[in-house]
């Protein structure tokens, strides 16, 4: 089977297509629905207002330090009443935003999550309230706390890695 995705792309404005010959804007993620593979082009995407990932959607960068997702305004994956349903980030970097989850399934393979901001932003690299976050491959770099747990959440992590603004940091 062959999955037709929806494409965004760095450069893109948001009149695109959302294919690779008339690629859509990162702020016009909301096009994708539950099932659809968003692939991200190479490049710095950059989104100023609240980039909200629609449930059950792959995002998919075409390697973690190709494609760069800019969104200072976080990325987050709402809450929703089916939890079966997984919402997938993976192959990319996000700069100077927090991912977060809220009542959710979530998982990121292959992300790095950095904040270049300094110790004014003092952020969260990911939050999650309520929910499932699985994560390979996870690297946050630079905010006061790597991942953020509360209300009964349940994490799995394999090959994680966090290093805070101080320098020091934790992996697994």
């Amino acid at each position: 089977m062959t999955v037709t995705p929806v494409v965004i792309g760095p450069a893109a404005r948001a009149d695109g297509r959302g294919t690779f010959a008339s690629p859509l804007a990162l702020c016009s993620l909301d096009v994708a629905s539950r099932g659809d593979l968003v692939q991200l082009l190479d490049g710095t995407h950059t989104c100023s207002q609240p980039l909200d990932v629609p449930h059950g959607v792959t995002i998919r960068g075409t390697s973690e330090t190709g494609t760069i997702v800019r969104s200072g305004l976080g990325l987050g994956v709402p809450a929703v009443e089916d939890q079966s349903v997984t919402t997938t980030i993976e192959r990319l970097t996000v700069m100077d935003a927090e991912v977060s989850g809220k009542f959710s399934k979530l998982s990121l393979s292959d992300v790095a999550i950095r904040d270049t901001l300094g110790s004014a932003h003092n952020g969260i690299g990911v939050g999650l309230l309520g929910g499932q976050l699985t994560a390979t491959n996870l690297a946050i770099t630079g905010f006061t706390s790597g991942i953020f747990v509360e209300a009964n959440a349940v994490v799995s992590l394999d090959h994680y890695q966090y290093t805070n603004p101080l320098g020091s940091g934790s992996t697994s």
